[in-house]
């Protein structure tokens, strides 16, 4: 047996596939689940797959799963079906077979696409680096499975829903803090599956605000990852570091001077900094990137918070007729990638330029620039200086921060001051 034929045979699981098919044969909620998890292609064994494309098949008909109609549909003789059926049944772990077949098939999805790469590197011509890392990634698009996105019957939703609110009432489930009181009181924090866009004009504080969050939330155990699409990791680390209020961010425009009047305030600062669990990517500027590195993180534990600094600069691998559509594309892929890894995902994003020219406070029919971002959203929160021209050198400046939309809750306007020596907000009362 060829080595290659050995790694083969390490990732295929028959007992699970035929336990599966089995339970489907018996239980007709199972096949539900595995027919929305499930494609025939995950099915190692020819003769499996090809009664899980039957069963599939009677299923989206809405017609019996049954030991005949299965065995006409599949063209496997009834007595071959009869005996998978009669085999021992392990209900108690299908969830857990699901996800044993469906990654085993992505993994050796990915040996067949690694062949198909290497063969054809060989014969294609590259004249540029981001030519071939183009052709890579695309070639490297595999999305997780959604194994828990299948259709639920009320009785299990209200037990779900039951269960959700005893877990937020005993705080077993909590939402990530925006660490600014007149905001967490507003909104109750970030919770997951919720897309929120915070949005202003030029120079009003939305990276600030961000890594505000970002801050906080790193803080407190949640790991956060950071899509900088403006400014690089350098730039950012300095306002880290300077919202540790050990040295001020215009010290740390000016290495020589921090360097030597503020050595052991940077020192302290880097050791505080260095514990964050934040993650700071500089390398993904379209959204099927993004969603490729946060759905690796979310399933190895990594990932708890997403911040993309900012929407407009984002751009999609795919074609669109004008910009306004891949902006629109955009836009639902960010709700989806909240909705699908079930975490909290931050956009930032510019004003359109009927909003930037006015100093009145900003409405959601200023994001329409971006298309479908007001209905995507299920919270918008503006940053607002009522005077710009006033503060453009004042170190501590008043913002006022209009909760636009929220779809869970109720909306309305709280101030805040912002602190450009610290680069931090704080609510009103310091």
């Amino acid at each position: 047996m060829s080595t290659s034929q050995e790694s083969v045979n390490e990732w295929v699981n028959l007992e699970a596939e035929q336990n599966l098919i089995a339970c489907m044969l018996s239980d007709r909620d199972t096949v539900g689940y595995c027919a929305n998890a499930l494609e025939p292609s995950d099915f190692y064994d020819t003769k499996l797959r090809q009664i899980f494309r039957a069963i599939k098949e009677l299923w989206i008909k809405n017609k019996s799963v049954d030991l005949i109609s299965v065995s006409a549909e599949s063209g496997i003789d009834m007595a071959e079906v009869a005996e998978i059926m009669a085999s021992n049944i392990i209900m108690q772990g299908i969830k857990n077979h699901v996800n044993i077949v469906k990654t085993l098939s992505l993994k050796r999805q990915a040996v067949v696409t690694a062949r198909n790469i290497i063969q054809e590197l060989n014969e294609k011509r590259f004249d540029k680096p981001h030519e071939v890392i183009q052709y890579i990634q695309g070639k490297l698009d595999l999305s997780l499975p959604k194994l828990e996105r299948s259709p639920e019957d009320m009785l299990t939703i209200a037990v779900e829903v039951m269960d959700y609110m005893e877990g937020v009432a005993t705080e077993k489930i909590k939402p990530i803090k925006f660490g600014i009181r007149d905001i967490d009181a507003f909104t109750g924090g970030l919770w997951n599956s919720e897309l929120t866009i915070i949005a202003a004009g030029p120079s009003t504080g939305k990276t600030a605000f961000a890594l505000n969050i970002a801050h906080n939330a790193a803080r407190n155990g949640f790991k956060v990852e950071f899509f900088s699409l403006e400014m690089n990791r350098i730039q950012i680390g300095s306002r880290l570091f300077a919202q540790t209020e050990l040295i001020q961010a215009e010290m740390m425009r000016n290495p020589r001077v921090v360097w030597d009047q503020a050595s052991k305030e940077l020192a302290q600062a880097s050791e505080r900094v260095a514990r964050l669990p934040i993650t700071i990517d500089q390398t993904s500027n379209t959204i099927q990137e993004i969603r490729n590195k946060c759905e690796r993180k979310r399933e190895l534990g990594q990932l708890d918070l997403v911040i993309v600094d900012y929407l407009q600069l984002l751009k999609s691998s795919a074609r669109h007729e004008s910009r306004r559509q891949e902006l629109d594309f955009i836009s639902r892929e960010l709700k989806l990638l909240s909705t699908n890894l079930d975490i909290p995902v931050i956009a930032l994003s510019q004003l359109n330029r009927e909003g930037q020219k006015t100093n009145k406070r900003p409405r959601l029919y200023d994001l329409r620039e971006t298309g479908a971002i007001e209905q995507d959203a299920d919270n918008v929160i503006f940053l607002h200086n009522p005077d710009p021209d006033e503060t453009i050198g004042a170190k501590l400046v008043e913002l006022e921060i209009i909760i636009a939309k929220q779809r869970s809750g109720r909306t309305g306007m709280t101030k805040l001051m912002f602190n450009k020596n610290y680069m931090k907000f704080y609510g009103m009362e310091r």
